[in-house]
């Protein structure tokens, strides 16, 4: 049963994202040819997509607080590639990601078209580029989210904030926002933090993609902060906004006698 339900979802999650990036192509060529801004079809059918993917994975979304609405610059804890559709899903919005996404196969060509901004976290110079980058994102169509913990995690804890890209807002005096997101799944289910959440230096991606695609229901979380936080440094932001998504988070890890138990 888990091998026939993750081919099937396999085949229609390639077959959604190829279906809704070819729709946002088309609208950014017609868009263009007019002279007008492509933002707002690009986030109606990206907003399509996530809905789709959660709905196709057996997810269950549920939002406490309010969204922050464009322009805004949003930070959250990070766990997985699953938490991408989890916030399109509820706000319009561009994401800073890593420069080795870019090199996935089918994925990374669909990520990068749909205006994400890619940092390589190798080369601290590239930290200006990319700031300039979020500055010129930021309009009235969009925010940006930022995972300042630098990479995801399997969800024991939220690692400590990267001040470097809140560098843009410091500096400008605008107020970030905040969220934090956790996953569970049900009892006699492979545990979260196995299943979903996804910690870089774990699993091969498409091993993991395919243990996600095999599980049979899951529940996502979005808590978004009730006030912005507000900093002139950079690294004082960093910190009150651990302090905050620190203080809302729910780890995803369970114990090992109940992982155990999951399995058996």
């Amino acid at each position: 049963m888990r091998k026939l339900r993750m081919l099937r979802r396999l085949v229609m999650f390639f077959t959604g994202i190829i279906g809704c990036y070819s729709f946002v192509v088309v609208g950014r060529v017609v868009c263009n040819m007019r002279g007008r801004s492509w933002m707002s079809w690009r986030n109606r059918w990206v907003r399509y997509w996530a809905r789709y993917s959660i709905w196709l994975t057996g997810g269950k979304l549920t939002v406490i607080g309010t969204p922050p609405k464009p322009p805004f610059v949003l930070v959250s804890n990070h766990l997985t590639y699953v938490d991408v559709p989890s916030f399109f899903a509820t706000i319009d919005s561009v994401f800073v990601s890593k420069m080795e996404v870019k090199s996935w196969p089918i994925l990374g060509p669909i990520v990068a078209g749909v205006n994400t901004i890619f940092v390589d976290r190798s080369r601290r110079s590239d930290i200006l580029r990319v700031n300039e980058l979020i500055a010129e994102q930021l309009d009235d169509e969009h925010g940006l989210i930022v995972f300042p913990e630098g990479t995801s995690t399997e969800g024991a804890e939220v690692l400590p904030f990267k001040p470097s890209l809140l560098a843009f807002p410091a500096s400008q005096g605008l107020p970030v926002h905040y969220a934090s997101i956790s996953y569970r799944t049900p009892p006699g289910e492979i545990p979260a933090h196995i299943s979903i959440g996804w910690a870089v230096d774990g699993d091969p991606f498409l091993t993991h993609l395919l243990r996600f695609f095999s599980i049979k229901s899951y529940e996502v979380e979005v808590r978004y902060g009730a006030e912005p936080v507000l900093a002139s440094d950079r690294k004082v932001l960093a910190e009150e906004l651990w302090n905050r998504i620190n203080e809302e988070f729910v780890p995803s890890v369970i114990k090992d006698s109940e992982c155990q138990m999951s399995h058996s």
